[in-house]
């Protein structure tokens, strides 16, 4: 295939990937919004509960409610950031075939990610062979 048209096809799988990591980023934060607002309503019944078994039922949905939305939010971050791994892949191919490294960069410089970023908010460090690529392939 000619250069030109690898360039073409790399750049709509771009668009595409960024606009599916915007839309996904999106909805993931309007998820949390929902997941916070359902607890907020369970917190409102226990105030109201009259008894005993009411309390541990409403305390029990609670916690099952903010498990499951915290593993539903880590899951969609893990997504994210395999996505934006990809992009970052991306950009070192599109970079590299037309010859200006620091054309594309924006998700190759934001792979770099804190402990915080990795664990608690479900996303991963690259790991040293996708680093490594992106280096070869005229990455950061």
């Amino acid at each position: 295939m000619e250069e030109g048209k690898r360039v073409d096809v790399l750049g709509l799988e771009y668009q595409s990937l960024r606009s599916d990591l915007v839309m996904r980023s999106g909805a993931r934060f309007q998820f949390l919004g929902f997941i916070t607002a359902s607890a907020a309503i369970l917190a409102t019944g226990l105030g109201d509960s009259r008894s005993i078994l009411e309390t541990r039922v409403l305390v029990s949905l609670g916690a099952v409610l903010f498990i499951v939305g915290l593993i539903t939010f880590w899951l969609q971050g893990s997504e994210q950031a395999a996505i934006s791994a990809k992009i970052a892949d991306i950009e070192g191919r599109l970079n590299h075939l037309v010859g200006d490294p620091g054309l594309l960069s924006w998700e190759t410089d934001h792979q770099q990610r804190s402990f915080f970023n990795c664990w608690i908010l479900g996303l991963r460090l690259p790991s040293d062979t996708e680093t490594e690529r992106t280096k070869v392939k005229g990455g950061a």
